[in-house]
């Protein structure tokens, strides 16, 4: 029907609009775009009706097909309102000293207004320091070839320890990427280093350089950067947040070998269809006790109890595993969120620390030979009392 590569159509209300617009200014780096408006066609379209309204409304398909080719030939290629793009730098407001700029971070808008400390600034997608040479004059040298900043400070309620968010761009796949780094890191010359394995331009040759810009960066916006509460461990946090369904105000910092799990914390299909489904297998005594064991966890605190382990043992193919993913989907994506026993003691140590408040379902069958390795994982369940 069109030549356009892409064509959007718009729910009829503000949203929809500003929606589209959004998405079109994504796409037309590499595609023509239209923004089709039905009311030019359909004048009569009720507030947020959509192309399937216009379908029921008009009830001749063949009628709205042709139309929308009408409206397609007669609407102009989209052309972005600001030059913003995934990745893309703007040109910084000029203001002496301070750093202004509209990023996009995958779908989050950012808007960056930090201090640039003195002796540096930024200029061209990189940061330059400068030096007093031996006439007096100020000789400004490329410091580093990307620029790198600070999104927020993340501070864990628990313990108290801070990490820092750093906020970078890579020119060679043109768009910005975040890392959470602990202080530690960012404070020693050798351990800052690594973060060269993460994209960032920090060589041993100019370690130093980076702690002492990083440290005036912070320093300079100490009432600019954002701090934000986060917890290392799912479960609650207080009576009203539960992480991680309910957040609030603090948000989860897990290690990143733990997000396959996070992963699998997600809404799908409704809870009629889960319990239509469930009700005629908990006729079954093993999986009804299974199933209810699910849902125990986030309860103990309150009610004064340990944690407490339920051990399925018996023959292949008598349920086992069914009724451990059926406990698990109440949660989320069982294929996901189940744990298995191909890990190293560190690794449950992790695992222990992690599952707070919230079923743990393990599939033991790996490791039906070790039975010390299950034993110390017990031990270990035992000794985190929650």
């Amino acid at each position: 029907m069109s030549s356009t590569d892409i064509l959007i159509i718009p729910d009829n209300d503000k949203v929809g609009k500003e929606f589209a617009t959004k998405v079109a200014n994504l796409l037309t780096k590499s595609n023509t775009v239209k923004i089709l408006d039905l009311t030019k066609k359909w004048g009569d379209l009720k507030e947020k009706g959509d192309i399937t309204d216009v379908f029921e409304m008009v009830g001749n398909d063949k009628e709205v097909l042709e139309k929308l080719e009408e409206l397609e030939k007669e609407t102009s290629l989209y052309e972005k309102k600001i030059e913003l793009q995934v990745g893309a730098v703007d040109k910084p407001k000029r203001k002496k000293g301070i750093y202004q700029e509209k990023i996009l971070l995958g779908e989050e808008e950012i808007n960056i207004d930090l201090k640039i400390p003195n002796s540096y600034k930024i200029e061209d997608g990189k940061i330059y320091s400068s030096y007093i040479n031996r006439k007096g004059e100020v000789v400004w040298v490329k410091f580093s070839p990307s620029i790198v900043l600070i999104k927020s400070i993340l501070e864990n309620i628990e313990t108290g320890e801070e990490k820092m968010e750093l906020l970078y761009y890579k020119p060679n796949k043109k768009e910005w990427r975040t890392l959470k780094v602990d202080k530690n890191i960012i404070n020693n010359r050798q351990n800052i280093v690594t973060l060269g394995n993460r994209g960032l331009p920090i060589t041993s040759n100019n370690n130093a350089d980076w702690i002492e810009f990083l440290s005036k960066l912070e320093q300079e916006n100490y009432d600019k950067i954002p701090t934000i509460q986060t917890i290392d461990r799912l479960g609650w946090v207080n009576d009203k947040i539960f992480i991680p369904y309910a957040s609030g105000e603090v948000i989860l910092d897990a290690e990143e070998n733990s997000m396959s799990w996070l992963r699998g914390y997600a809404k799908s299909g409704t809870i009629e269809k889960w319990v239509e489904v469930m009700k005629p297998l908990r006729s079954n005594d093993i999986f009804r006790v299974v199933l209810a064991s699910g849902f125990v966890p986030p309860l103990l605190r309150y009610i004064g109890s340990r944690t407490f382990i339920v051990n399925l043992w018996g023959s292949s193919k008598s349920g086992k595993s069914a009724s451990l993913y059926a406990s698990l989907s109440a949660w989320g994506n069982p294929e996901e969120l189940k744990v298995t026993f191909n890990s190293t003691l560190v690794g449950f140590e992790r695992l222990v620390s992690l599952f707070s408040d919230i079923v743990l379902g393990v599939n033991e069958k790996q490791v039906s030979h070790n039975r010390q390795l299950f034993e110390t994982f017990v031990y270990m369940l035992n000794e985190r009392k929650k």
